[in-house]
């Protein structure tokens, strides 16, 4: 498997071509990012549609973070979810197809 460095840091499986990849390789903008980096006190992230997790992913590092529950409905899409919080190491995350 072949994964990519996004402006975020965090590495997720190549999918040339998918517009919401190349959006979270290239950057959405540092708004969300940043809100999330901000917390300072214990949390847990849900996100629903997770799509490729980039989110997840990125709450997953704050050490505030206590879990992460990632909802994907779509089981292609589901797979690579999977993939990139394996690739990542985000134990805290859990996938969820629904």
């Amino acid at each position: 498997m072949l994964f990519v460095r996004s402006v975020y840091g965090v590495h997720l499986f190549d999918t040339p071509g998918d517009r919401t990849f190349e959006l979270c390789v290239s950057g959405y903008g540092r708004f969300i990012s940043d809100a999330i980096a901000s917390r300072s006190e214990d949390f847990i992230f849900l996100d629903i549609g997770a799509n490729l997790g980039l989110f997840s992913l990125l709450a997953a590092r704050n050490p505030h973070c206590r879990r992460v529950v990632a909802v994907e409905p779509l089981p292609e899409i589901f797979s690579n979810l999977r993939a990139n919080i394996a690739r990542n190491r985000a134990e805290n995350v859990r996938a969820v197809q629904g």
